[in-house]
Formats: C-alpha cells, structure tokens, sequence
C-alpha cells in the first residue's frame, strides 16, 4: 500500500509515520510538509492513501504567518477531484474548531462538508490528540474501511 503523510508539524508527523511502519508492514510511506510539497508529490506519485493535514504552510521552509493556509487540505482535496485521482484521504488534524471570525467551523460541520463535497476521494477525519492513542485505531478503522 503506498501512502502519502502529509503534516507540517515535526512530533506529529513522527508519531504518523512511525506508527504507520510498526503497525502496516509492507507500505511505503512518503512524507510532505507543506502544501506545495504534497502537490509535487501528488504530482510525481500515485497513492492508495493520503493522511492529510488540514492547516499547512505554502512551502517546506516557510513558516511566515501570511503563508499558513488554515483549510490548504480542501485545496488539495479540491486537485485530487479536479484531476479525478482515486487517492482515498483521512484528514487528520489537532484542532477541534478550524478558521475565525465568518470562516470558524467545527470539526464535525466541517466533516459533513467533505463528505459531501468529496465523497470520491474523502473517508473521514480524525482528531489527534497527542495524549491519546485513540486516534491510531481511527486511522486504521478508516483505511479499512475506505
């Protein structure tokens, strides 16, 4: 199974990839960092599976305030179906509430939303929190299902 990772954050993305390897034998796993990085990935690659990140920066080594995309993840969503991939995605997120002010929604609203929108390619999202180890069985529980 080919999967992509991507996620910004260092201690998280570790926590993914080396769960990923203890628990999935024979994948192959490839790491991005920021949106652009996941583009050009996508770009050279095909995936069974993407954990992506909702909130990314544009680029691998920027991490400028103005360039931080709090929804880059539906940006990417967006590519896969514009470009019709079949790329199966679990977004994966620490935030429970995403964006301000007229642009705030809930993780559950904005579940709903991806659903809806991107059913060809989205199977769910889950929470991380780095206190638990709950979010390891949904991760699992959603590529089995998807």
């Amino acid at each position: 199974m080919n999967i992509l990772v991507v996620e910004d954050e260092e201690n998280k993305a570790k926590r993914i990839l080396s769960f990923l390897h203890t628990t999935m034998e024979d994948n192959i796993v490839d790491m991005a960092k920021s949106y652009m990085s996941a583009l050009i990935k996508l770009a050279n690659n095909k995936y069974d599976y993407i954990i992506l990140d909702m909130s990314l920066p544009l680029n691998d080594d920027n991490y400028v305030q103005e360039d931080f995309n709090t929804f880059a993840g539906l940006e990417i969503l967006d590519e896969l179906k514009r470009k019709q991939r079949e790329e199966r995605v679990v977004v994966f997120t620490a935030f429970g509430i995403l964006g301000e002010n007229e642009k705030r929604i809930s993780l559950p609203e904005l579940d709903e939303r991806m659903k809806m929108k991107y059913s060809e390619n989205y199977i769910g999202c889950v929470h991380y929190n780095a206190l638990s180890l709950e979010w390891q069985a949904e991760i699992i529980n959603k590529i089995e299902k998807g």
